[in-house]
């Protein structure tokens, strides 16, 4: 958001007091002048916050100046009025009050927004029906990375027992080189890797558990 918006914040209740907070951490801003009905708790929450405050006398003015409205307060009666707004340009005015804060009317002026806790809650539960349609994705991805996780968490343990194999091969050719002497192009190493990794394989896809040894010396020989 643009620092250079005025915020106008009408009531510093917990609801107001809440809202005011997050604005300053989530918008990075402190552009934001605070009007409460008792004006020590609109001073006392801007000395905390570092922002301005402005007396209820000077409402329709604030009103006037600020390109977004929030308000919080215990109203029974509209305190955002029409007159207030009209030939006055873009304003969004955030309604958190019960009953609404904001005049009946004041959404048909040109450019100006109004969204009130029933419209709030209206997006919530279209977020959060949202969020639920995704939950069996997620729950899918979670499952393959569990499989994948446990998958590698198993070879691990048998690693070990491969390497050991591997090591026992290419052991054998060398208490045996002349046996291999004449195979063009043979390396032991490679060729117990390559050994090792059909072994792992059969491992993970055929869940071929326990003694490879005398199948690894046999396909090793034959190569």
């Amino acid at each position: 958001m643009d620092a250079r918006k005025k915020i106008l914040m009408i009531g510093t209740g917990k609801i107001g007091r809440n809202t005011c907070k997050n604005v300053v951490d989530y918008l990075n801003t402190t552009n934001i002048t605070l009007i409460n009905r008792s004006e020590k708790k609109a001073i006392e929450l801007a000395s905390e916050l570092n922002l301005k405050y402005a007396p209820l006398s000077d409402l329709a003015k604030q009103i006037k100046s600020a390109d977004i409205i929030l308000a919080a307060t215990n109203a029974n009666e509209p305190i955002i009025l029409k007159k207030y707004l009209e030939n006055n340009g873009g304003k969004l005015i955030i309604d958190l009050s019960v009953p609404y804060n904001v005049e009946a009317g004041v959404g048909e002026l040109p450019n100006i927004t109004v969204v009130n806790v029933d419209a709030l809650s209206k997006l919530k539960d279209e977020a959060l029906h949202k969020r639920e349609e995704e939950a069996p994705k997620a729950k899918k991805i979670i499952e393959q990375q569990i499989a994948g996780f446990m998958e590698w968490y198993t070879m691990r343990k048998n690693a070990p027992a491969l390497n050991a194999i591997k090591a026992k091969l290419i052991a054998i050719y060398a208490q045996h080189p002349k046996v291999l002497a004449n195979t063009i192009g043979f390396c032991p190493v490679m060729q117990a890797q390559r050994v090792i990794n059909g072994i792992a394989n059969k491992m993970r896809t055929q869940n071929r558990q326990g003694c490879q040894y005398i199948e690894a010396i046999n396909e090793f020989m034959s190569l």
